[in-house]
């Protein structure tokens, strides 16, 4: 799979009810966009640090993961999702997969 990535975000909000806020308008520094920003920050500098070739698609896919069911599926396809990847693409008919 060395063409994409996945992974799992969790974010809290406090268990109290009356604590939490809902998120405002202004400055974004907890929410999901900017964990992937930050991400994708690191894993550039990384890049050209080491002099490799390397570019992101202007998109990400989200999804609010709704109970423990749902959860368990998503990592179980983020830890199959290689080895699928190298069983598809080693066979001929599948190169453009």
């Amino acid at each position: 799979m060395p063409d994409h990535v996945h992974g799992l975000v969790l974010l809290h909000r406090p268990d109290d009810a009356a604590a939490y806020q809902p998120p405002a308008f202004g400055p974004q520094k907890q929410n999901l966009a900017a964990v992937v920003r930050g991400f994708k920050a690191a894993v550039t500098k990384w890049s050209i640090e080491q002099q490799l070739p390397f570019g992101w698609q202007s998109r990400f896919h989200d999804r609010i993961v709704r109970n423990d069911d749902e959860l368990a599926r998503l990592e179980w396809y983020i830890e199959q999702n290689p080895i699928r990847w190298a069983a598809e693409h080693n066979q001929p008919d599948n190169i453009f997969r």
